[in-house]
């Protein structure tokens, strides 16, 4: 067993575990209902997490603020181009927003996943949105060798 772990040390730099939740009430552009929420994933190629670091006793205060900010938010990475910037967006509350991030967040990260549909496992409502890409068809066997 100890070389086992040993091996697996060997072979890994870094391994994680986490389990999520969304808040829909922090989310900009939540679907409506079941439907339109498999419609979203369904056509889904990426999934953008921003994971904001904040100091203890401050999440309600992260909360509100970040309701305030909702609009500024994108829906897809091509309207990062488009993004109005924070200061246009809150106007003359944005140098309260400022104290407050220095004050109550310690950090921030964005990570940018991709789904693997061969890796996936996903409802059949997700699926029916585009099974050509959550089922893909699997690769051709290889031809024979012939000497």
């Amino acid at each position: 067993m100890q070389k086992l772990f040993n091996d697996f040390d060997a072979t890994a730099e870094n391994e994680w575990s986490e389990l999520r939740l969304r808040r829909w009430d922090l989310s900009a552009s939540a679907p409506a209902d079941a439907a339109a929420y498999s419609q979203l994933v369904g056509h889904a190629r990426y999934l953008r997490i921003a994971i904001v670091r904040v100091r203890p006793g401050r999440a309600l205060n992260f909360e509100a603020q970040l309701k305030i900010g909702k609009e500024a938010l994108v829906q897809s990475l091509g309207d990062l181009d488009k993004i109005k910037p924070l200061q246009e967006v809150l106007g003359p509350a944005y140098a309260s927003y400022q104290k407050f991030a220095a004050e109550s967040i310690t950090g921030t990260e964005v990570v940018i996943g991709r789904f693997l549909p061969e890796l996936s496992n996903p409802p059949a409502e997700v699926v029916e949105v585009d099974a050509k890409f959550w089922r893909p068809a699997p690769p051709p066997a290889p031809k024979a060798a012939t000497n």
